[in-house]
Order: C-alpha cells, then sequence, then structure tokens
C-alpha cells in the first residue's frame, strides 16, 4: 500500500480563464492601435505599432507551431509585450494592472494538486491548506469523485482529473489508507 497519493482536481473554469485573458489582450491592442493612430508623439505612434505587430506574429507564430505539436505560449509573451510596452510608455498603472491580472491569471489556471500522505492533506486552495487527519470524519475517493468530510459538518467534494493516462489511483488502496489514518 503507498504511503503517499497526489490528486490532480479538475479546474473546469480554465477555458474560461483563457478566454478572458484573450480578451484583455485584444483591449490592448485597441488600446494601442488608437494610441498609434491618434498619438502626436511619435515614440509613442512607434511602440504602439510595434506591439501590435510583436502580440500579432505572437499568436501568428503559436498558431503554426500548434499544427506542428511544439508548445509555444503566446499568451505570456504576449502580456510580457504589454506590460513592458506599458512601462516604456511611462503608464505605470496599465503596466501594475496587467502585472496583477497575468499573476491572477496564472495562479487561476494552475494544476490544482491535492497531496496526501500519513502527515494529513495539502489542498490547493488560495493560499494552500493543510488540513489535519483529526480534522475529517471520512476521506473517500468513489468513481473520480473525492470527498472530505469535516468533524465541522462541512463537506468538500471535488472531481479528479481522469484523463491521465499515466497516473491512475487504485480507488480500493486510496480509501483504505485514508480509513487507516482516520482510525489512528
Amino acid at each position: 500500500m503507498k504511503n503517499n497519493f497526489t490528486i490532480e482536481l479538475k479546474n473546469e473554469k480554465v477555458k474560461s480563464y483563457k478566454k478572458s485573458i484573450i480578451a484583455i489582450i485584444v483591449l490592448n491592442i485597441i488600446f494601442f492601435l488608437i494610441l498609434a493612430i491618434t498619438s502626436e508623439i511619435n515614440k509613442i505612434k512607434l511602440f504602439s505599432i510595434l506591439l501590435i505587430g510583436l502580440l500579432l506574429s505572437s499568436f501568428a507564430i503559436q498558431y503554426y507551431l500548434q499544427k506542428k505539436n511544439n508548445t509555444f505560449n503566446a499568451v505570456l509573451t504576449s502580456i510580457i509585450f504589454i506590460i513592458f510596452t506599458h512601462l516604456f510608455l511611462q503608464f505605470w498603472w496599465q503596466a501594475l494592472a496587467m502585472a496583477i491580472i497575468s499573476l491572477f491569471y496564472y495562479y487561476a489556471i494552475r494544476k490544482l494538486q491535492l497531496s496526501i500522505s500519513k502527515d494529513g492533506i495539502s489542498y490547493p486552495s488560495f493560499p494552500p491548506k493543510n488540513i489535519e487527519w483529526m480534522e475529517l470524519n471520512n476521506l473517500i475517493l468513489k468513481d473520480h469523485l473525492l470527498t472530505i468530510d469535516f468533524k465541522s459538518n462541512k463537506l468538500v467534494q471535488a472531481e479528479i482529473k481522469s484523463d491521465e493516462k499515466d497516473v491512475v489511483i487504485d480507488e480500493k488502496d486510496f480509501n483504505d489508507f485514508c480509513r487507516q489514518q482516520l482510525n489512528k
């Protein structure tokens, strides 16, 4: 029987987070396009046009490399280009806003990994929560649904990611391990 388990929970909101960050990038493209058209300062025009070209190029590169099964993160590159352009043009508040939004974005799309050991459970919340075995009534994994039953009458259920080909958790071993820890 194993002494440690790592379970990846489903994060079903990843698609909506990705659509939101793309919308923010498109809004920045529109902002810099308006700046390029309306600004009388050549430096602002030049960097706005340069940024738009870099952003469109990074998404074109991602599209091209996706066809060849290579990975390239156009969102990350775009955010970095946008933040540095805002900083270079001394748009401090916009740069700060983009940095904060990007931090929230990358924290929201992270892998939600639950670690279970003899010492307790590490739950991937914000901030990460460590749960002691004595705080629980039960911890069960059944049909890819993890149920955590607290003694405080709080119940947490989360679907686990089941499309992992190399990581398969034997429900019987997992439940036996949890029962053994709860009976201590």
